[in-house]
């Protein structure tokens, strides 16, 4: 199992890394992409409820989504609208649920646009190795520390492996890596990057709990088997979803 993870990992962070630092079509199409799975992913798990999610309309809002034809803002009203217009159109063939099951999904893996974002900013692809050196750091950290002293679980009925001395020491090898990262390659702001490390990292975490739940409710183990050691798209990028659009707002408002 480690080893898979590891391998795994060896092949898959130099294509991402790559995607990151040349940016632009690049990472909008490799993002766009696992959007794409993870709605695979979602719409499977789902299934084995007997919920029948709005496929094909869904990639088809995802591509035009990724396309850029329309301010990110302004994309949840679209989608919204369109998956609403559908459900009518389609009344007699799906229920309300599925309907709401389908927006909520579309908005879930459409946060994976906030890598792009991330890199779009000022700060480039230093700011995006930043980000993802946080989140790689906490679930190093959070893994070999809760498997040595995890005595103590946080929620076993959700996520049965997540204890609190690794959730603590996720947060003590983020905060660490902010330190010595951000000395040498963010210097100006280091010091103060460390309130916006403990922020995304404590929403990474939640996003981790959210992704169990939504895996619990579909009684499966893991959300897919497209990497070998950590499962599905959305189990490597739970804690992606949730933290990047708050780490990439809040380095707006507070830092650039």
């Amino acid at each position: 199992m480690l080893a898979n993870r590891i391998l795994t990992a060896i092949v898959a962070i130099p294509v991402f890394l790559a995607a990151g630092y040349y940016g632009g079509l690049y990472l909008k199409v490799l993002t766009g992409a696992l959007a794409l799975f993870g709605f695979f992913e979602i719409n499977r798990m789902f299934a084995q409820k007997d919920i029948r999610l709005f496929t094909p309309l869904a990639y088809i809002l995802l591509v035009f989504g990724f396309a850029g034809l329309m301010p990110i803002e302004s994309l949840p009203y679209l989608f919204l609208t369109v998956t609403g217009i559908y459900f009518v159109i389609k009344y007699n063939k799906h229920n309300i649920l599925e309907f709401f099951y389908t927006y909520t999904s579309l908005l879930y893996v459409f946060l994976f646009i906030f890598i792009y974002e991330i890199r779009e900013t000022s700060a480039g692809f230093w700011l995006f190795l930043y980000y993802f050196l946080l989140i790689w750091a906490n679930d190093t950290f959070a893994y070999f520390i809760g498997k040595k002293y995890g005595r103590r679980k946080i929620a076993p009925n959700l996520s049965p492996n997540k204890s609190i001395a690794g959730a603590l020491g996720g947060f003590l090898g983020a905060l660490l890596v902010s330190i010595i990262y951000g000395k040498y390659f963010l210097p100006t702001m280091y010091l103060t990057l460390l309130p916006l490390a403990f922020i995304t990292i404590f929403v990474a975490q939640l996003g981790d709990f959210l992704e169990s739940a939504i895996k619990r409710y579909a009684e499966v183990k893991d959300s897919g088997v497209i990497l070998p050691g950590h499962g599905g798209v959305l189990d490597r990028f739970d804690g992606v979803l949730l933290s990047a659009p708050v780490f990439y707002y809040l380095f707006l408002t507070f830092y650039s």
